[in-house]
């Protein structure tokens, strides 16, 4: 997992892929900025009664709490981002590092953005939930974690193994090789933690997965 974590990187900062993670970065960033506006377009909605002292002070802890929440909300718009670029990173890297392999089909794009929308909708709406326990100092990695490490894993695994394989048994190979899976999903949600090296968090985990599918697609199922 060490060394696909490192071909990934080399890919999504290789001079091939260098078109792609610009334009990735830019709509990540605009996206971040959208969805922090509307947040807090919400809060001062909710707000817009409050006078004085109060309505002042929720403005500020707003503004403040959504600086310091846009690690939740990276992975969110970092899974539509890699929706309309997952077929080209894919690409790359199945043709330099599998190229004897069967070559993987794009996913039309509108299947692709509705299941993007699906999880980064569930992914706001949980992380949200758990933000209470992310003010915990100590368990709070922990707990985002697991949340994430799950719902990343899970859903970047399955936009890559649709490329390849027919939604059922993309399921199946995701639950036969879980625990692998849920540390991949856990290694990308931990570089979504990191400042500037979470722009590059969505290319970066879709380049991973491949690696990670091929890989356990050539495991044999453990149930049997």
């Amino acid at each position: 997992m060490v060394n696909a974590a490192r071909l990934a990187l080399q890919e999504v900062l290789g001079p091939a892929l260098r078109g792609v993670l610009l334009r990735a970065l830019l709509l990540t960033i605009a996206g971040l900025g959208a969805l922090a506006g509307a947040l807090y377009g919400i809060v001062a909605w909710f707000s817009q009664d409050w006078t004085g002292w109060l309505h002042r002070t929720v403005e500020i802890l707003a503004g403040i709490g959504l600086v310091a929440g846009s690690i939740l909300l990276i992975p969110v718009v970092g899974v539509l981002v890699v929706t309309l670029f997952l077929d080209e990173v894919a690409d790359r890297v199945e043709t330099r590092h599998y190229p004897g392999a069967p070559p993987g089909h794009a996913v039309p794009l509108r299947d692709a953005l509705i299941t993007g929308a699906r999880f980064a909708g569930v992914a706001l709406a949980l992380n949200l939930a758990a933000l209470p326990l992310y003010l915990l100092p100590g368990p709070n990695l922990v707990i985002y974690l697991i949340l994430n490490g799950y719902l990343t894993g899970r859903e970047y695994f399955e936009l890559v193994a649709l490329r390849h394989l027919p939604p059922r048994a993309a399921r199946d190979l995701r639950g036969a090789h879980k625990i692998k899976i849920y540390s991949a999903g856990a290694l990308i949600a931990l570089a979504f933690t990191v400042p500037i090296i979470n722009l590059l968090a969505p290319l970066f985990g879709a380049a991973f997965m491949v690696h990670v599918f091929k890989n356990v697609q050539s495991l044999p199922d453990p149930a049997r």
